[in-house]
């Protein structure tokens, strides 16, 4: 286990209860601890992730923004048990008969959550339409927050560097964090009133680079902006603090990015605990250590369950996690397959190149009528 698996994150989910809320039922998860970097979830579409998700973010952050989500649901009770600062709070979320309202938490200043719409960025927005948008949980609850604008706030934070100490600190550290965390980014520039990106040997503005950098840019900017101004003290992005929910993180970007995206939020952020849902088993082979994973699972009778698997995904490949209950992909094989015998059963795309090479050096031996030892291409 790393050393930053080992370290107590400031702000941590201990537990949550969800009773009667859409499709689920009951759900207890008790006794996490503050050391669980990562938080993943799967399960087939309409089993309940989403929901789950939803029900956490209310109730640490309470209903103010929950909006169609909550009607209708007045059996509907969430508790959110969190670690803040090494010690135990409780918020919960609950209907009132007698007051006919929804008591709850109070906004809470650490936590952000992210549904699958991540490529809308304010811009385009009046004024009253962003303050309307602008809780960092509405993303998730509703569908429509929009993202904060993070090459509009590093321009901002560029004019106000003579008059405010630490912002040429705090653009610089954030800049050199977006080139680390963008796939085939290697620059990014800030001219007048706009960035621009070179990706793979070209400068474009973020409308012209791809969508999968547009959903990191969008989402990463949006956890910086906001947590910076949570925490108007710090420069530096490591000692951001705060927990972060991400619905079908694996969206919009390609596997060989989704691997590697947790592990750089986590360099990124080391003090920052992650919640979030895939469809795709590749983001779990680049969980940090210390992980924790859950399927979720509904019937018509119980609802949606939720259930810890114990299983290693760090020494597990992809094959033998698709078949894992976390996916229970039993049968992987193309459905165009001509018989087992026709099966590429190697471990790599290399490893078949090299076995065909060989069969075909050896059909054109037979052809020419060359005579070769027995054990002459295996010694090869």
């Amino acid at each position: 286990m790393s050393e930053k698996a080992k370290v107590f994150l400031p702000y941590a989910l201990q537990k949550i209860e969800i009773e009667h809320f859409h499709c689920i039922q009951n759900i207890v998860i008790p006794h996490l601890t503050n050391k669980i970097p990562w938080i993943f979830l799967s399960g087939e579409n309409g089993s309940g992730k989403t929901a789950f998700l939803q029900a956490l973010t209310i109730g640490v952050c309470g209903p103010r923004n929950a909006g169609d989500l909550l009607r209708g649901q007045e059996k509907c009770r969430i508790s959110a048990g969190l670690w803040v600062q090494g010690r135990e709070k409780t918020n919960t979320v609950a209907w009132h008969t007698e007051i006919r309202g929804w008591s709850g938490a109070d906004p809470v200043g650490y936590f952000c959550a992210y549904g699958p719409s991540r490529l809308e960025i304010q811009g385009d927005l009046s004024i009253g339409q962003e303050r309307e948008h602008i809780d960092p949980e509405r993303n998730l609850l509703d569908q429509r927050g929009n993202l904060r604008n993070i090459e509009r706030w590093i321009i901002g934070q560029k004019l106000r560097e003579d008059s405010e100490p630490g912002t040429d600190i705090r653009r610089r550290n954030v800049m050199r964090l977006l080139e680390e965390l963008l796939p085939n980014i290697s620059e990014i520039r800030l001219e007048k009133d706009y960035l621009l990106y070179r990706e793979k040997g070209y400068w474009a503005e973020i409308r012209q680079i791809g969508s999968g950098h547009r959903s990191i840019l969008a989402m990463a900017g949006d956890i910086l902006i906001r947590l910076f101004e949570m925490q108007p003290e710090e420069t530096d992005p490591e000692k951001l603090e705060g927990i972060v929910v991400i619905d079908e993180l694996d969206i919009h970007i390609h596997p060989v990015y989704q691997r590697e995206f947790p592990g750089l939020l986590s360099r990124t952020f080391p003090r920052v605990q992650f919640v979030c849902s895939a469809h795709s088993p590749i983001p779990l082979l680049g969980a940090p250590a210390g992980s924790k994973f859950f399927v979720v699972e509904r019937d018509e009778v119980s609802g949606t369950v939720i259930r810890e698997t114990g299983i290693d995904v760090s020494r597990m490949h992809p094959n033998a996690l698709l078949s894992s209950p976390l996916f229970r992909l039993e049968d992987l094989f193309s459905d165009d397959l001509n018989g087992y015998e026709s099966l590429d059963s190697e471990d790599t795309y290399k490893d078949i190149l090299e076995r065909r090479a060989i069969e075909e050096a050896i059909a054109k031996d037979a052809v020419s009528g060359k005579i070769i030892p027995k054990d002459w291409y295996e010694r090869e």
